[in-house]
C-alpha cells in the first residue's frame, strides 16, 4: 500500500466552511451586543433629557424671579406675574418730581409707576425720562427712601359675559403697556 500523502498545504472545503460559519457566529454576536448597548444609550439619553428639562425651566424660572424684584399674585392665588422693577437711587423728598433710578428701562413715559416701601405705596404718572432720572407729573406725598422698589402700575382686567356681549373693563388708573 502506498501511503498517500498531501503534498499540497492549505485548508480543506470542510475546514473553511466551518470557519466561516464560526466567524459568522462570532460577528452576529457582536452586532446584537452593539445594536442592544446604542438602543439603552439613546433611550437613557432620552430619559436624561426628560429629567433635564424641568431643571432647567425651574433655573430659568428661579433666574427670572430673583431679577425681577418684585412679583403679583393673581386673583385666588392661583396666577403668578413678574414685573421688572428698579430701586431709587437717593432718598427722595416728600414733593420732589423728580428721582433717580438704578434701571429705568422697566418704565415708560405717560405711564403710571408705583414707588413701593415696607408700609405704604404711592402712585405717580411719568412724564420723562432722561437715563435714570424720572420726572413725574406731580410731586410725591411723602418722602421715600434710597433702595425701595419703584415699579409700573399694574393693569387689571375683569371680563364677563351677558346676553352673548362680552364686557371687559380695566380698574382705575391702570393702563395698558
Amino acid at each position: 500500500m502506498t501511503s498517500h500523502r498531501r503534498s499540497e498545504s492549505g485548508f480543506t472545503l470542510v475546514e473553511m466552511l466551518i470557519a466561516m460559519a464560526v466567524m459568522s457566529l462570532v460577528i452576529v454576536a457582536f452586532y446584537a451586543l452593539i445594536t442592544t448597548l446604542v438602543r439603552q444609550w439613546a433611550s437613557m439619553q432620552g430619559q436624561m433629557e426628560v429629567q433635564q428639562q424641568p431643571r432647567v425651566a425651574a433655573g430659568r424660572i428661579m433666574a427670572e424671579i430673583r431679577q425681577s424684584r418684585d412679583f403679583v399674585i393673581g386673583s385666588g392665588g392661583n396666577s403668578l406675574g413678574l414685573v421688572k422693577a428698579t430701586v431709587l437711587t437717593a432718598d427722595v423728598a416728600a414733593g420732589a418730581t423728580t428721582f433717580s433710578v438704578e434701571d429705568a428701562s422697566a418704565l415708560a413715559a405717560a405711564r403710571p409707576v408705583v414707588l413701593v416701601n415696607v408700609t405704604s405705596f404711592e402712585q405717580a404718572t411719568v412724564s420723562s425720562i432722561s437715563g435714570t432720572t424720572v420726572t413725574i407729573s406731580a410731586g410725591l406725598s411723602v418722602a421715600h427712601k434710597q433702595g425701595e422698589l419703584v415699579r409700573r402700575a399694574q393693569s387689571t382686567l375683569s371680563a364677563s359675559a351677558s346676553s352673548g356681549a362680552t364686557t371687559v373693563s380695566v380698574a382705575s388708573g391702570s393702563t395698558f403697556a
